[in-house]
């Protein structure tokens, strides 16, 4: 199962070799994952099988979107899953 931990920051890709489709994963798609929502799980699943050799990564705007989310006050459901999918 994928974690929010498994998506990677943006950063050029240099390499020389053939390039590996990458896939960004907005917001709501972290914080989905985070609270294990099952429609989530399952679209990762499906890309995982159709595209095993893609790149799953999370834009600097994404960031700020779960930090913002994260400095909200401390009993919100929405900041709740927003820091889990930020560790």
């Amino acid at each position: 199962m994928r974690h929010a931990a498994d998506f990677v920051s943006a950063r050029p890709n240099c390499s020389t070799g053939v390039s590996r489709l990458r896939i960004a994963a907005d917001t709501n798609v972290l914080i989905d994952l985070a609270d294990a929502v099952e429609s989530v799980l399952d679209a990762l699943a499906v890309i995982e099988q159709r595209l095993p050799d893609s790149e799953y990564f999370v834009t600097p705007s994404v960031l700020d979107e779960l930090a913002y989310f994260c400095d909200l006050e401390q009993d919100l459901p929405i900041t709740v899953s927003a820091k889990r999918a930020m560790e």
